[in-house]
């Protein structure tokens, strides 16, 4: 969910805070696990939805912190989760 947080920092900074998919949506299919992965590389971060490049994001400012993990309004769960520095 895009917080009024969000937006603010978003206006502030001349960005969106709501990306479209760049493809098709690659999700699988009802209790099948998807396999996401996010590449943060310096300024750039890409995320793929089994192995389908979703999303690009460039000039990001964030290099430490926090993440989030969420879902769009439905029950979740997540496992495997690995962090790797580049």
């Amino acid at each position: 969910q895009v917080t009024d947080e969000i937006r603010a920092w978003a206006k502030e900074h001349g960005r969106s805070p709501v990306l479209k998919k760049k493809e098709a949506p690659s999700d699988a299919i009802i209790g099948m696990w998807n396999k996401v992965d996010i590449i943060c590389d310096g300024s750039h971060v890409t995320t793929y939805i089994n192995g389908v490049l979703q999303n690009e994001c460039t000039n990001f400012s964030y290099d430490s912190g926090y993440i989030c993990l969420q879902s769009e309004g439905d029950y979740i769960l997540f496992r495997n989760i690995y962090l790797k520095k580049l």
